[in-house]
C-alpha cells in the first residue's frame, strides 16, 4: 500500500515556514489513521508490561505491583493493564527520587483500535525496600491528542519521532523473522529435494 500524498496534512509539508504545533498534531492524526488498520497485525505490548518503575539498578513492570486501576472512555472501560498499544512514559529522569517519595508518571499511548490515551501512574518509593518504586494507582483516560499534549507538555515533534522509531523497530523485527522463516523453509526444501530421489 502506498501513502496518499494528497492528504491535506501532508500537503502542509510543502512549505518554507517552520511547522507549527497545530501542523504536527494534524500530521500525527493522519499517521494515526494510517496506522489503524495495521495495529492488529503487529504484536503490541500490554500496558502492564511497560517497565517504567524504578528500582536500584533497573526498571520493573507496572503490573508487578498490582495497582488500583481507574478507567474512563469506551476503550479504556473494557481494558485495564491488559490493553495493548504503543506507550511512551513522559518522565525526564527516572532515577530522580522526589523528596516526599511520591511521583506521578504520565504515559502517552496509542491503543488498539488506534485511540489516544493518557495513562497516569501514581507511585510511592518504599521505605522498607531500598530504591523500590511501587505503582499505587493507574488512571487510563481516552482524550483528544491536543489535550494529551497539553497535559503532558510533550512536543508533537518528539511524539512523531517516537512513532517513527517504533515503526522502524517493527521493520527490523519483521526482517529478522522473515530471515529465520526463510532459513527453515529452505531447510525443508533441501530435505524434500534429497528425499524425492530416494527409491520407494
Amino acid at each position: 500500500m502506498t501513502v496518499d500524498l494528497r492528504m491535506s496534512n501532508l500537503r502542509a509539508l510543502y512549505r518554507e515556514k517552520p511547522l507549527q504545533k497545530e501542523d504536527w498534531v494534524g500530521l500525527l492524526e493522519e499517521c494515526r489513521k494510517f496506522l489503524k488498520p495495521h495495529l492488529a497485525s503487529f504484536t503490541l505490548p500490554e500496558l502492564g508490561e511497560l517497565r517504567c518503575m524504578a528500582t536500584e539498578d533497573c526498571l520493573h513492570r507496572i503490573d508487578l505491583d498490582k495497582p488500583i486501576v481507574n478507567k474512563t472512555g469506551v476503550i479504556s472501560s473494557h481494558f485495564g493493564l491488559q490493553v495493548r498499544g504503543i506507550f511512551y512514559p513522559m518522565w525526564e529522569d527516572v532515577k530522580n527520587r522526589p523528596a516526599d517519595g511520591k511521583r506521578v508518571i504520565p504515559i502517552l499511548g496509542l491503543v488498539r483500535p488506534a485511540d489516544w490515551v493518557l495513562v497516569t501512574v501514581k507511585s510511592q518509593f518504599q521505605l522498607n525496600r531500598r530504591c523500590y518504586e511501587k505503582a499505587m494507582t493507574v488512571e487510563i483516560n481516552e482524550l483528544p491528542l491536543p489535550i494529551i499534549i497539553s497535559k503532558t507538555k510533550t512536543s508533537p515533534c518528539r511524539l512523531f519521532a517516537n512513532l517513527e522509531t517504533t515503526t522502524n523497530e517493527w521493520v527490523s523485527d519483521r526482517e529478522g523473522l522473515y530471515k529465520r522463516a526463510l532459513e527453515v523453509s529452505e531447510l525443508f526444501g533441501v530435505i524434500r529435494a534429497i528425499t524425492s530421489n530416494i527409491p520407494g
